[in-house]
């Protein structure tokens, strides 16, 4: 079985703009699965600020390689 390498960005230290409707609801930790190898800290956070609707002013970024061999 062939395996495959899965990129797991392990985000913390989220800090988000300032928007009462939703900052309580939003994660200051998450462990983010990439589709690409190669990303940048611009991508994760634009990615981060779209999805869950309000901007990110800072982040920490650390990569990680599952390596999942199946079954």
């Amino acid at each position: 079985m062939e395996n495959s390498n899965v990129i797991i960005l392990k985000i913390s230290n989220v800090k988000w703009d300032k928007n009462p409707a939703n900052n309580e609801k939003l994660p200051t930790e998450l462990d983010l699965q990439w589709a690409k190898k190669e990303w940048t800290y611009s991508e994760v956070s634009d990615w981060l600020s779209s999805y869950y609707k309000n901007s990110v002013n800072d982040l920490m970024i650390e990569q990680s390689e599952n390596t999942d061999t199946g079954g």
